[in-house]
């Protein structure tokens, strides 16, 4: 799903609340002030039908007073459209303010209040020029009333609405920016005020503004949630909002959370078949599919498809569209463009009755249908249909745009490929710039940046575009921008923090980062609170709005002491030369970038950088790293499954073309940069020649062409300057071989293992968690690695020691090598978990602080000085969300707590392999092999040993990765 296409879509704001008729009263006047007071069921029809008796009974009564009958129109109005029945609501404003007026008293307030009505009606009925022209006229009323204060500012919110619904956004932002400055704490309208900041919180985020976003979209939730009824339609709006948000920065599990629960408002209140139900069913499986799950997500579309199709909305008429958008999406990435293209023209054709109200919608459609065509080769058409996107882009929304920068990007490629080189350079040098700009000037620079899909896609496009242009220094610059992982800020902090200078910035820049990872943890708790009591939820905001209370604090005095923490902490790309002069002999720098038509790799060696391609696009590359993770899943529940070589030989010789090879003969080390589905494999495995015999033969798999063979590879986070060497500490830890042991032959679902509660999820049953396969080899390997090490300060915790409380309450900055030998647990191998985990030995009581689990944020908030971290573990690399880097999760967490490199694995390892490779890897290190040569070394140890089972297959000896800085 194209996340940021809901700009219209959010509920029309009513600008005076509805409420629910109680039981009657013995005057008139005496139930409307009741009625006045009262809280408005959440069903719409419960809703006017309790109204309705008061609207016959004024409309019965010949000398009701004027102001009674139109105050009754205006909730009798708003209940109709709350049932859809916009012009019968419009009808009933007018009859209202007929009335007001007959009696002479058109300038009385309750006239204005109609009128705005009567425009929210006009906007909800899918005419949104009536609407504004309505409003505007509202807005004079009230300025003539009241002036600025009171309701001018909703009608301010109202008249955005509008201009949202004409695609006129930037107009839109001017009239939110002043309509909701300086908002009360308990605000008189909660259902108005929640609406207009969740539309503004679109607007922001359509114009990449993705910081201040997420800032109005959780107030918008927060009032929502804290001064309306349980389930309230605003609620429902609300959440989708913030969740798109988050979908844009790759945050997709809370999304999802988000998502669920409007959903299931929006059954509860308006029925499985309604047009919200429908709306928010498409975003949720924009949410699924992001996080992999490609089938349920299609499944959902099409669901919410046909019930969109079967309620349309005059209100936001380009659903349809919305949703034919996501199924073209689906047919891009199975490597359809043709089938694409066929449902971005049927989405095109549903928008054709709009009018201006699709403009925006249209736009997306338009850039896609062009990456359609440009799959195809059709580049004149191509560039054609981008153009007619970008010239509204231009003109509606910034630099920073997501959907601006999709299709700007796409152009200069779509130039490029024409031959128009110099006009597609200009176009990127542009967009560059002002990414960067948008990067650096909020916290998404430095957390979660990166994340944003469409601007390392349009890193990858723009250093196509550099490289065929001649222009390598610039395309090697946008290829780490394009490249860069989740940890690389991380990293690039830790050599900042080192760097301080003074022992007080130092550790005011350690505070600062761990209080920014609490003030997102916090964010995100928020975010998965769907269940929550009041109270629970009050603490969580109460604690959010501490930590940035206290972030702001702590960013003063850095900033005093440290004025250059800011800038320096950011990543900035290396030029070719400062790479080159800090390469180790043997040592090369290779970025494989998968992009639309083919896959870029630019290797940088001392004598140079060298680039070259293959026509393999980053779908097919998806479909290549997808055939073989599922390959290593089948070999792992059946060794004699075999391996598929064949997608490794098209990955392998697609990122070290025979020119790539060339360029690295003589070097032996290779540190990969890079981000993606790619990134999800120990690039080990690539295959650098046809192979030969059978897959299934541990003869032929033994003499594949292994890359490994060839060299040892470490990850790299980003091309970050070296940071000082540590000093003082040379010692050993090693922890493991926690108390577990399932029975024999029993199955333990992890899925059952946790209930939310406090900050972090809790287990449930610690006796469960106990159940959990023991370990017979971890304690030997610990010992083993102490054994190789031989460094002077050496402790081990196994069994009873081995748990979260004596972990937290040692000094760990003593330690250089610092290993762990147990299970990891990802937040994929079960719902509950929202984050990875090393399982350690379970308290008989769980608590918030010790339930035997030590997530990445426990990882996070430790102190660190180690030179290299062992996860001999399942998963400890696996990243949180489907694409993302493989190298996050538990290892970024290692990072912000202060390790210098990491080995990591990417799958789950069989117990006496870990031992093997883990232990044989360290005592090589421990002999003067660098950290990735160790890794090789004892893999290839292991490849030969036919003693070992399985041992010829990548599914038993690759899951290992070093990650270095």
């Amino acid at each position: 799903m194209r996340a940021w296409a809901i700009a219209v879509v959010a509920a029309a704001c009513l600008t005076v609340p509805a409420y629910a008729l109680p039981a009657t009263t013995p005057d008139l006047k005496a139930r409307i002030e009741v009625l006045i007071a009262s809280d408005q069921p959440s069903d719409p029809k419960a809703y006017l039908a309790m109204v309705q008796p008061l609207w016959d009974e004024v409309n019965a009564t010949p000398s009701v007073d004027p102001s009674d009958y139109a105050q009754v129109a205006q909730y009798y109005a708003n209940a109709q459209a709350e049932n859809d029945d916009t012009r019968g609501a419009e009808a009933t404003a007018d009859m209202g303010m007929a009335r007001m007026r007959a009696a002479g008293r058109g300038q009385d307030r309750q006239v204005g209040l109609l009128l705005l009505n009567k425009g929210i009606f006009q906007a909800q009925r899918g005419d949104p020029l009536a609407a504004l022209e309505t409003k505007k006229q509202a807005l004079g009323f009230f300025l003539s009333l009241e002036g600025e204060e009171g309701i001018v500012r909703a009608v301010r919110c109202s008249i955005a609405f509008s201009l949202f619904q004409l695609g006129r956004l930037q107009e839109a932002l001017g009239y939110y920016e002043v309509g909701l400055r300086d908002l009360p704490a308990e605000d008189p309208n909660p259902y108005s005020t929640s609406s207009h900041l969740g539309n503004y919180a679109i607007g922001l985020r359509l114009m990449g503004d993705y910081d201040a976003s997420l800032v109005a979209g959780r107030r918008a939730l927060e009032i929502a949630r804290n001064q309306l009824p349980k389930g309230h339609r605003a609620t429902a709006y609300a959440l989708t909002n913030l969740a798109t948000t988050l979908m844009e920065i790759g945050r997709y599990a809370e999304a999802e959370a988000l998502y669920r629960e409007a959903v299931d408002i929006a059954v509860e209140t308006r029925g499985r078949d309604s047009y919200d139900a429908g709306t928010f069913t498409l975003y949720l499986a924009g949410s699924l599919q992001r996080q992999g799950h490609d089938e349920e997500a299609e499944a959902l579309t099409r669901a919410a498809l046909d019930i969109l199709k079967a309620h349309p909305s005059e209100t936001n008429p380009d659903t349809e569209a919305l949703a034919r958008l996501s199924l073209a999406e689906f047919s891009s990435n199975r490597g359809q463009p043709a089938d694409a293209e066929a449902e971005l023209r049927r989405a095109l054709a549903s928008l054709e009755p709009t009018g201006e109200l699709g403009d925006t919608t249209r736009a997306a459609v338009r850039a896609d249908l062009a990456g359609a065509l440009f799959d195809q080769g059709r580049y004149d058409e191509a560039l054609a249909t981008v153009d007619l996107a970008v010239d509204y882009l231009r003109r509606e929304t910034t630099p920073a745009a997501g959907e601006r920068v999709e299709a700007e990007s796409l152009r200069a490629l779509i130039l490029s490929r024409l031959g128009q080189g110099q006009a597609a350079v200009d176009t990127c040098v542009a967009l560059v710039d002002g990414l960067t700009a948008s990067l650096e000037k909020g916290d998404l620079a430095a957390a979660q940046a990166s994340q944003v899909s469409v601007y390392s896609r349009a890193f990858v496009r723009c250093t196509d575009v550099a490289l065929v242009a001649g222009q390598t220094e610039t395309a090697f610059a946008t290829a780490q921008r394009a490249a860069q992982s989740e940890i690389a800020a991380t990293s690039q902090s830790l050599a900042v923090r080192a760097a301080g200078s003074t022992p007080e910035a130092a550790e005011l820049a350690r505070r600062f980062q761990d209080t920014q990872l609490v003030r997102l943890k916090l964010d995100r708790e928020r975010n998965f609170a769907r269940g929550k009591s009041k109270t629970e939820a009050a603490r969580l905001d109460s604690e959010f709005a501490a930590a940035e209370a206290s972030l702001s604090d702590i960013t003063q005095k850095l900033t005093a002491v440290f004025p250059d923490f800011g800038p320096l902490s950011r990543p900035r790309p290396r030029t070719v030369d400062e790479v080159r002069a800090g390469l180790a002999p043997w040592h090369a720098v290779i970025i494989p970038l998968p992009g639309d038509d083919r896959l870029i790799t630019l290797a940088v060696t001392r004598d140079g950088l060298t680039w070259d391609s293959a026509p393999v696009n980053r779908i097919a590359v998806s479909r290549d790293v997808t055939a073989i993770r599922a390959s290593i899943d089948r070999e792992l529940n059946d060794p004699a499954a075999g391996f598929d070589r064949k997608a490794a030989w098209r990955l392998g010789s697609a990122v070290f073309t025979p020119k790539i090879r060339k360029a690295l003969k003589g070097n032996t080390e290779l540190n990969v940069l890079g981000n993606g589905a790619l990134m999800s494999l120990p690039l080990g495995l690539l295959v650098t020649a046809p192979p030969q015999g059978a897959d299934t033969d541990p003869r032929a798999l033994r003499k594949t062409a292994w890359l490994i063979r060839s060299y040892a590879v470490s990850v790299k986070p980003g091309l970050i300057p070296a940071r000082p060497a540590m000093a003082g500490n040379a010692g050993f830890l090693g922890v493991g071989a926690p108390i577990l042991g399932a029975a024999e032959g029993e199955t333990v679902d992890t899925a059952a293992l946790y209930r939310t509660g406090g900050d972090k999820d809790i287990l449930a049953d610690t006796e469960a968690l106990r159940r959990l396969p023991s370990l017979p080899h971890a304690k030997t390997e610990l010992q083993r690695m102490s054994d190789a090490l031989a460094l002077p300060n050496s402790r081990i915790l196994t069994g009873a020691d081995a748990t979260e409380t004596q972990l937290k309450s040692s000094d760990l900055t003593g330690y250089s090598v610092i290993a762990f030998a147990t299970h990891g647990l990802t937040d994929r191998s079960t719902q509950a978990l929202r984050e990875p985990a090393l399982v350690l030995t379970p308290p008989a009581q769980a608590n918030a602080l010790d339930d035997g689990l030590l997530t990445a944020s426990d990882v996070a908030g430790l102190r660190l000085k180690a030179r290299w971290v062992i996860l001999s573990a399942c998963n400890s690399g696996s990243g949180r969300e489907a694409g993302a880097g493989g190298y996050s999760g538990l290892a970024q967490a290692f990072m912000q707590a202060g390790a210098d490199s990491l080995l990591v694995s990417m799958w789950p390892v069989r117990d006496d392999v870990a031992d093997r490779l883990s232990v044989d890897t360290v005592r090589r290190d421990a002999g003067g092999a660098s950290q990735a040569e160790a890794l090789r070394q004892a893999v290839l140890a292991l490849m030969k040993d036919d003693t070992v089972a399985g041992s010829a297959n990548p599914a038993i000896w690759a899951p290992f990765s070093v990650v270095a800085r």
